[in-house]
């Protein structure tokens, strides 16, 4: 790909930035709820640095049985398996990404519908986490 102006090779992340950039606050507010909105293979759970669930796609309402208005505003820890919880590696993992922003890994998440009990059926999700670039909460 080339630039208009100057005709020079550009990266597509290049590209995405600098069109990124020209939008407004509120275009990019809505390109992201467009994003959310339209991915329902996935579960996209956005929380805050507390843990507070503040966005919920189709996608983790089709996975994890909870319409947008049951989960957002509450703790994303609901979503835990209980051992994790109790032997605090939920805690340890939302702690890493205030502190190094991003984590990666294996978790056994809680469904409405799923039992999560020792030998009952669980939820084994790949996750990735990753603070926001602002770094706040």
């Amino acid at each position: 790909m080339t630039t208009p102006r100057t005709g020079a090779k550009t990266r597509p992340e290049n590209v995405a930035d600098a069109l990124t950039r020209r939008m407004t606050m509120a275009e990019k507010v809505a390109f992201l709820e467009t994003i959310l909105a339209s991915s329902t293979e996935y579960s996209i759970v956005a929380k805050d640095l507390h843990g507070t669930i503040v966005a919920w796609n189709e996608g983790a309402r089709r996975i994890y049985g909870y319409r947008p208005g049951e989960v957002i505003g509450t703790s994303a820890f609901r979503l835990n398996h209980p051992d994790d919880i109790a032997n605090g590696r939920a805690q340890a993992i939302l702690d890493q990404v205030r502190a190094v922003g991003k984590w990666s890994g294996e978790l056994r998440r809680c469904a409405r519908t799923v039992r999560c009990l020792p030998r009952g059926s669980r939820l084994r999700c790949a996750v990735r986490l990753t603070a926001n670039r602002w770094g706040s909460p």
